[in-house]
């Protein structure tokens, strides 16, 4: 019995090797739940040719946009469990059940993490004629005038305003929150003075800092930006702990082999260390980031314990 048990653990064992061995063996498919030529979706054309050259095997975009990022989630998490469905999964996936208490899967326990491949920061900018030059004083400023300072966002439940829901829970500040359809809208009111300030990308808001419209008091990673190295952090500005990134990462449905996800992030990992591509993702503002699966399985887990605590507390509603 004891070596029948031992000849089928072996042969188990040699089938798994063949199988990693040959792994892809056809085309790999990534849904990504964004409509086609936003950032996510520029990254992971970027990034699939890398990995296609590295597999000699194609690497299939799937778009599918909608509720939220979730529409995409859920195709993955119920598709088989082999490393040939891939999912690009978005900050916003981690709070998905908060957002959508329907939704049929879980965002954390459905999904084997791969690894974050990249991560934009915000700006916290400020309109020009807001008299402050520095987190500390937007503190002090807005403490000496509650309610009175509007901030915009692309939407109420968007990561701009979440980011600023972060911000005042941090501080203990009242800023009325003013949602706008889509960011660039609430840029051009930022520019033209309708609004006091935001949180955006710095692909949107550095061109408007060089021109003196506004003014950058912060980045909100933990590391300064590559595409605004002269803006310090909200950590370096006096806020332990905060770090709001807006991140992608890839991720498998749950019951995908061990081996087969460390292969994805072996050959991930190394695909995001080639210069070209790294220096065009730098150009669009993103910053690789990439992590070992445990460390980007704890992390999806801190940022759904954050976020769904914003959520609640500011009693978000998701557009």
């Amino acid at each position: 019995m004891i070596f029948a048990r031992l000849l089928f653990l072996f042969h188990f064992l040699l089938l798994s090797s063949l199988a990693l061995a040959q792994y892809p063996e056809r085309p790999v498919r990534v849904v990504v739940p964004l409509a086609p030529g936003g950032s996510g979706d520029i990254f992971m054309r970027a990034l699939s040719k890398e990995i296609g050259m590295v597999w000699k095997q194609p690497i299939v975009i799937d778009n599918k946009p909608g509720a939220g990022t979730t529409l995409g989630g859920e195709i993955v998490a119920k598709a088989p469990a082999d490393g040939y469905t891939l999912l690009l999964n978005v900050v916003t996936g981690s709070i998905g059940q908060v957002a959508y208490p329907k939704l049929t899967y879980d965002p954390i326990k459905d999904f084997a993490p791969i690894t974050m491949v990249f991560q934009t920061p915000f700006v916290l900018a400020v309109n020009s004629s807001l008299p402050v030059n520095s987190v500390a004083e937007l503190i002090l400023y807005a403490k000496a005038n509650p309610g009175k300072l509007n901030f915009g966002s692309g939407g109420s439940g968007t990561m701009s305003h979440m980011s600023l829901e972060l911000f005042k829970s941090f501080v203990g500040i009242d800023i009325v929150h003013v949602p706008f359809k889509g960011s660039s809208p609430a840029m051009t009111a930022l520019i033209g003075g309708q609004l006091d300030g935001m949180f955006d990308a710095p692909p949107s808001v550095m061109p408007f800092v060089k021109t003196g419209k506004l003014k950058a008091l912060a980045v909100t990673t933990r590391a300064r930006a590559s595409s605004a190295a002269e803006v310090p952090t909200m950590i370096e500005s006096g806020l332990p702990n905060f770090e709001v990134g807006v991140w992608f990462g890839l991720v498998a449905p749950a019951a995908t082999p061990v081996d087969i996800v460390q292969k994805l992030n072996n050959d991930i990992v190394k695909a995001l260390a080639t210069p070209s591509l790294v220096e065009s993702l730098a150009q669009l503002g993103m910053d690789v980031r990439t992590m070992r699966s445990d460390e980007f399985s704890s992390y999806m887990r801190s940022e759904s314990i954050k976020w769904t605590g914003v959520v609640k507390t500011a009693k978000i509603r998701f557009d």
